[in-house]
C-alpha cells in the first residue's frame, strides 16, 4: 500500500506517532469541497498521489490558496518526466479550481538526502519562501 510506504519513507518519530489518518477530517474536508486527490497511475497501477487543500487563506480571505496535504511517488518513478507532470496537472488543477498561490511541503531531511525535489520544484518555477521548524515533544 503505497500510504505505508510513503509513511515508511519519510515520517519522523515513528515509534512515538503511529501512522494513524484522520479519515473523518478528511471526509469533512471532501464534503467541504477543500480536499482534492491527484493519483499518478503507470497501466493502471496507483504508483503517486497528490493531497492538497484547496480554500481562502486564514489572512486573504479573498484569495484562493492550495496547500499540499501529502504527496508521494514510488521511488522508481522518479526519474524522467512523472514527478513533473504530477505538479504540472496539480498545478492546472488548482488554477482552475480559483487558486492564485500554491504552496507545497517537504520535508527537509528527505530533500538533503536525495537533492532532487528541491531543484524539481526550483525548474518548475517554485521559490523556498518560508521555513517551517519543528520540535517533537515526545
Amino acid at each position: 500500500m503505497l500510504f505505508r510506504q510513503h509513511w515508511d519513507e519519510i515520517a519522523l518519530h515513528k515509534d512515538a506517532i503511529p501512522l494513524d489518518p484522520h479519515w473523518d477530517r478528511y471526509y469533512d474536508f471532501d464534503v467541504a469541497d477543500i480536499l482534492n486527490v491527484l493519483t499518478v497511475r503507470a497501466n493502471g497501477v496507483l504508483v503517486g498521489y497528490m493531497f492538497i487543500l484547496v480554500f481562502p487563506h486564514l489572512h486573504y480571505a479573498s484569495t484562493t490558496w492550495a496547500q499540499t496535504d501529502m504527496f508521494w511517488l514510488s521511488p522508481a518513478y522518479r526519474e524522467g518526466w512523472t514527478g513533473i507532470r504530477m505538479f504540472k496537472e496539480t498545478e492546472r488543477h488548482v488554477k482552475a479550481r480559483g487558486a492564485k498561490m500554491i504552496k507545497v511541503v517537504i520535508k527537509l531531511f528527505f530533500e538533503a538526502d536525495r537533492g532532487t525535489l528541491g531543484r524539481l520544484l526550483k525548474r518548475l518555477g517554485y521559490v523556498n519562501d518560508e521555513t517551517i521548524w519543528s520540535k517533537f515533544l515526545g
